[in-house]
């Protein structure tokens, strides 16, 4: 019969033995989905950021607030990855506030025509604290699906924005499932240079 200090010891052992099995599925995950999908590199040097996005999409032009858009085809079904830097004055409030902000002026109040909130969440977005936000907006030609994450560096409120569009609501919705796993992974090579700035 073990005593309890050999009892823990085992239980010790096996939870290390657990992590390790996880950390190697978790790195052979990520590097099969490297070579199944090849990815090109977006580095922003004047803001201070670079993000991954599946080769082959488009750069498109950028102005205003907008600092990085990548596209595949143009029409009714195209996806995009999308970075903002939020010009609002709520930007310079603290994530808590935001979130806040976001569940009554945008949830609540319904200040965007045909606009319908999914979900507000906080969370995070490749280990920087982030309010997540998923909604789907009904255009004249196309329905959209739009998840936006408001992730914060001290002076700056990045919005990293994935959209998947298409003819009616469900294609939106289906095409957006499609794609939702790439999308997460190409949320996790978003980094932020020197983040406390």
């Amino acid at each position: 019969m073990l005593k309890p200090m050999q009892e823990a010891e085992c239980s010790m052992g096996g939870y290390v033995k657990r992590c390790v099995v996880v950390i190697v599925i978790v790195f052979y995950a990520c590097v099969a989905f490297a070579q199944e999908v090849n990815m090109e590199f977006f580095n922003d040097s004047k803001h201070g950021f670079s993000i991954a996005y599946p080769q082959g999409w488009q750069q498109e032009k950028i102005g205003g607030n907008y600092v990085c858009k990548v596209t595949t085809d143009r029409g009714a079904n195209r996806k995009a990855i999308i970075i903002t830097l939020d010009p609002s004055d709520a930007a310079g409030q603290p994530l808590d506030l935001y979130y806040d902000y976001l569940v009554k002026e945008i949830r609540m109040a319904g200040i965007i025509p045909g606009m319908k909130v999914l979900s507000i969440d906080k969370g995070y977005v490749n280990g920087y604290p982030a309010v997540r936000m998923k909604w789907i907006q009904l255009f004249p030609t196309h329905t959209a699906v739009e998840e936006q994450r408001f992730i914060r560096r001290k002076t700056d409120l990045f919005v990293l924005i994935t959209r998947a569009a298409g003819e009616t609501r469900d294609k939106a919705l289906e095409t957006y499932s499609n794609y939702e796993p790439l999308f997460n992974e190409i949320e996790k090579t978003f980094i932020i240079e020197n983040p406390e700035k």
